[in-house]
């Protein structure tokens, strides 16, 4: 049901931003200037992506292996 009620929020979300339109486009890779509004959406998304990943990392690091018994044999 969580999942459910996010989605809907973030298409609303979403769906208010289209419609107000983009001022500016921030992605200098897209050579579509009516498609601003959607690259400037995916690469917020992927700037939100990469934050969380990067506070992932820095959280919980890399796994550490573990050291058995039968690992000294």
């Amino acid at each position: 049901m969580l999942n459910f009620v996010s989605g809907a929020i973030a298409a609303s979300v979403y769906a208010k931003m289209v419609d107000q339109g983009a001022g500016i486009h921030w992605n200098s890779a897209n050579s579509h200037p009516a498609a601003s509004v959607y690259s400037n959406i995916y690469l917020v998304l992927a700037a939100l992506h990469a934050g969380i990943l990067l506070i992932y990392y820095l959280q919980f690091g890399r796994a550490k292996p573990a050291v058995g018994k039968d690992d000294f044999l």
